[in-house]
């Protein structure tokens, strides 16, 4: 007699409200273009300080985004959601961020994916939300500036902290 067939074990669940413990690993891309004057194919905004956060991806057929990502593994192409955390110039390195996005023809960036996760708030009659945002005219997220003392936020997402984007 042989054994009955045992059905495969099934994944786990992901619990959307817990806040994993670690990121994605970062990689680096290297880009491209012929001229300052085209852009690179992204749309990213600049509220997080040091990093860009990437608000868009052009469809815009030759940009250097659109070159990397057609011979780029799914895995790790740039796509809206990402995070530039580290941005180089070919030449000594020394040049600031911003000055390579707009000036350099070539460049390394070093792109994060962010860490994900659900947090709801229920908000009451009377209740403030508690929480102090920025966002951009071209955006498509709110970045959270300050979670603040009291709100519904504090009392019902405590995983919810500045620099967060909802």
């Amino acid at each position: 007699a042989t054994p009955p067939d045992t059905p495969p074990t099934p994944a786990p669940e992901v619990n959307p409200y817990v806040v994993p413990d670690t990121a994605p690993e970062p990689f680096s891309v290297e880009l491209t273009r012929t001229t300052a004057s085209k852009g690179w194919g992204w749309a990213i905004d600049e509220m997080d300080g040091p990093t860009f956060f990437v608000d868009g991806v052009s469809s815009v057929a030759g940009s250097p985004v659109d070159k990397y990502n057609l011979t780029a593994p799914s895995g790790r192409r740039i796509q809206q959601g990402d995070y530039i955390v580290g941005i180089s110039d070919s030449a000594d390195g020394s040049a600031k961020p911003h000055d390579v996005l707009d000036k350099s023809l070539r460049m390394t960036v070093t792109v994060q994916r962010p860490i994900t996760f659900t947090a709801n708030v229920e908000m009451k009659q009377s209740a403030q939300l508690g929480l102090k945002v920025k966002y951009s005219q071209k955006g498509a997220c709110l970045w959270i500036e300050e979670v603040e003392d009291g709100g519904a936020a504090q009392a019902q997402a405590p995983m919810l902290r500045p620099g967060d984007r909802i």
